[in-house]
């Protein structure tokens, strides 16, 4: 440990705390580089450490987009480890039965409701329906609720067409404890809807992939 010197320290104290410096130094670069492993050495200087380090970071950034996760390298290194969440292989978890016509207004129809029992990114996708027919416009949304957390997926149909649709892809992120709850539903008709041919929202082909 380096002592600090006093206003009259001798030539010999002066060395001897250098020494203490440079010994120090040493010690820490050791440190950095157990915990770091290859391709960091103790007898590398602080730019090759720096270029080596700035490599890596590149390198995992590149991975992570390769993953199709976004990432820069001018993010931090623990914005770059935390993007490792939104990795998603894919991996079928659920597919849902579809809603068919789902036509009374803010009544909720529930597609998913539990726990996927898994820790990371889950994507979940599908396609989102809502046809006016006789009725001036009609309005559906689809709520991804997950802990404390709520996700919206909106979805209108006006003069211009009888019914749209969108797929969606949403990717959160979960824990083995987090309660899912997916739902769709008819949030606003307008005028002339007839009961002979109503305005309905449905989902479809729904998945649960991690």
């Amino acid at each position: 440990m380096t002592e600090k010197l006093t206003e009259n320290a001798s030539l010999r104290e002066i060395m001897a705390a250098l020494q203490s410096v440079q010994t120090d130094f040493q010690t820490s670069k050791d440190n950095i580089t157990t915990v770091l492993g290859s391709p960091f050495l103790s007898t590398d200087k602080l730019d090759i450490t720096k270029t080596k380090t700035e490599t890596l970071k590149s390198a995992l950034a590149d991975n992570l987009i390769y993953k199709g996760v976004s990432a820069s390298t001018q993010s931090s290194f623990t914005d770059l480890i935390n993007a490792i969440n939104f990795i998603v292989q894919s991996i079928l978890i659920v597919k849902c039965k579809d809603t068919g016509r789902v036509e009374e207004v803010n009544s909720p129809y529930i597609i998913y409701n539990d726990k996927p029992n898994i820790k990371g990114c889950l994507r979940i996708e599908g396609t989102l329906e809502v046809y006016k027919n006789w009725a001036t416009f009609a309005n559906s949304r689809l709520e991804i609720i997950y802990g404390e957390k709520k996700e919206y997926i909106y979805l209108s149909c006006d003069a211009t067409a009888s019914g749209r649709s969108t797929k969606f892809k949403k990717d959160i992120i979960i824990d083995n404890t987090t309660q899912l709850k997916i739902q769709v539903l008819l949030t606003d008709v307008g005028t002339g809807n007839s009961s002979s041919s109503k305005a309905y929202t449905s989902v479809s082909d729904v998945t649960l992939l991690r």
